[in-house]
């Protein structure tokens, strides 16, 4: 699932929680998850709560599709 953020210019603690329980949910089924494009102020959230190395976060669209279409090691 590639969820893109353009646009989107604000998430509270709330927001982080979904994308943390989703992430779980498709992990479980061995399934992806991508961020793509989230500004400098969802992208500095991300990193004060250290989920920037949970998370696979792209700038360019075909790469996270590449990432998402490969095969899970």
């Amino acid at each position: 699932v590639l969820i893109n953020f353009e646009g989107i210019n604000y998430m509270d603690s709330t927001g982080l929680g979904e994308l943390i329980g989703y992430l779980q949910k498709f992990e479980d089924r061995q399934r992806k998850m991508a961020l793509l494009r989230p500004n400098h102020r969802i992208l500095g959230l991300l990193k004060i709560t250290r989920l920037d190395t949970v998370f696979k976060i792209f700038d360019e669209r075909e790469a996270a599709l590449a990432y998402l279409s490969a095969a899970t090691a």
